[in-house]
């Protein structure tokens, strides 16, 4: 099997769903990758606030790039696991039912748009869903990382670290 089919292909599960492919040879919670990826999310807001001080704009344009991405990228992973009906039942990938889902789509509507009245309790989801998510660890039960990982591990990086640089910059604190 080649490295692409790896790394993009859907492979049936036990239960006959798709999924990604898997070799179950991680050490989920307490491998490696996941303690990296632990500190590179504790570092990524640290480096932008400090950023943020002498260039708070560049920074906030930053994040709205960042987050415009997240929402294009995942919206098109999306409309592929539809088109090419992976989900199922398929509407499970137009209508996102897991906070973390719905966040990848809010926090960057609610940004770019400046939805005020809205802001703090979608700052705060997001916050919760991207740091529980980082905790948990279980994207790393494999040694192989398919593309849904990366695409998971930074939308959750996203959802935990942007709202408190933005929260920061806009001086909205906890």
């Amino acid at each position: 099997m080649s490295f692409i089919e790896k790394f993009f292909g859907y492979f049936p599960d036990e239960y006959g769903s798709l999924e990604y492919f898997s070799d179950g040879l991680g050490h989920g919670f307490m491998d490696i990758r996941h303690l990296i990826w632990i500190i590179i999310a504790i570092i990524i807001p640290i480096v932008l606030i400090k950023l943020s001080k002498n260039h708070k704009d560049k920074v906030t344009l930053f994040c709205k790039i960042v987050l415009a991405f997240m929402f294009i990228q995942r919206l098109t992973n999306q409309v592929v696991r539809s088109v090419l009906m992976i989900e199922n039942p398929f509407w499970r990938a137009i209508f996102p039912i897991h906070l973390c889902s719905i966040m990848v789509y809010l926090l960057p509507i609610v940004v770019l748009f400046n939805l005020k009245k809205i802001k703090k309790p979608v700052y705060y989801l997001s916050l919760l869903g991207g740091i529980i998510t980082i905790i948990d660890g279980d994207y790393f039960s494999s040694l192989f990382l398919p593309f849904g990982v990366f695409e998971g591990t930074f939308a959750h990086t996203v959802l935990a670290t942007i709202p408190i640089v933005l929260m920061y910059n806009e001086k909205e604190r906890f």
